[in-house]
């Protein structure tokens, strides 16, 4: 069994803590990955992992000496340290033995703006529990890609990687374009815009989401940029009956990505033998 490092001052360690920060998250073009199942994940995606801090109760279970194995078959650094370094380096109170980093992946507009695909744009969005949320959603409901666009949340916070469960891994992210510079590009990659707006629009069954389009959620405090609104194909409103102000930014997105697939399946040739 590998020697266990008992001190938070060992290099690898202060390294591995060091990427809970911005800043460093961003020198180095790395994140931190918490728990055996979003590891896993990172792997199965393809994901480089660069080191792995892991405690003795995951090398205490065939599956966490499987992916320990498939790890450090990989190039991984594997670092076995006492349960007590690995609870102070990990944010969450149960990182199930394993805390990791990996080489993050940005993508461009022009590699997820395929034609007949569904894309997310989250405007501005600040709270990462929301985009984490998005992110899960939109990759479960067959979104293409996710763009955020500059002034949004960074997308690699460990937050955001716990509370999408993997999805961060499986749907590209492209970041940082201005939207008059995304709705150009949307544009002219052949995207119809349709926009979220609490304050006007159709409710969504009653729009076509089918085709190339781009779906754009905004920030929650002030909505979508007005450069989308004024540009928008389609305002989307939610019907809400009830006596609630609004809606999460969050729900709203996963209310309408579910419209949006729902269309999209309705119009897919039923599969299975001819029938006379």
């Amino acid at each position: 069994m590998a020697t266990l490092v008992t001190s938070l001052q060992n290099p690898v360690v202060k390294e591995v803590r060091a990427l809970y920060s911005k800043k460093a998250r961003r020198a180095a073009g790395q994140a931190v990955v918490e728990g055996v199942h979003p590891l896993e994940e990172a792997v199965r995606a393809g994901w480089r992992v660069v080191t792995v801090l892991y405690a003795p109760r995951l090398q205490a279970r065939p599956e966490g000496q499987d992916l320990l194995h498939r790890l450090e078959q990989a190039g991984a650094r594997l670092v076995a340290v006492t349960e007590e370094v690995l609870d102070r380096v990990a944010e969450t109170e149960t990182p199930q033995g394993v805390v990791a980093t990996v080489v993050v992946r940005e993508a461009t507009l022009a590699e997820v703006a395929r034609p007949g695909g569904l894309l997310v744009v989250c405007d501005g969005l600040q709270d990462p529990g929301n985009l984490g949320t998005i992110w899960r959603t939109a990759h479960a409901f067959g979104a293409a890609g996710l763009v955020l666009t500059a002034g949004s949340v960074e997308p690699f916070s460990p937050k955001i990687i716990r509370s999408a469960t993997g999805s961060v891994f499986h749907l590209p992210v492209v970041t940082g374009l201005e939207p008059v510079r995304t709705l150009a590009a949307l544009r002219k990659a052949g995207y119809r815009v349709a926009v979220a707006d609490a304050g006007a629009g159709l409710p969504p069954d009653r729009q076509d989401l089918t085709g190339s389009l781009a779906l754009v959620i905004g920030s929650e405090a002030a909505g979508p940029s007005a450069g989308f609104l004024e540009n928008a194909d389609a305002r989307l409103r939610i019907p809400m009956p009830g006596e609630a102000e609004s809606l999460n930014a969050a729900v709203a997105g996963a209310i309408l990505l579910y419209e949006a697939a729902r269309q999209r399946l309705a119009k897919r040739p039923e599969s299975g033998p001819n029938r006379s």
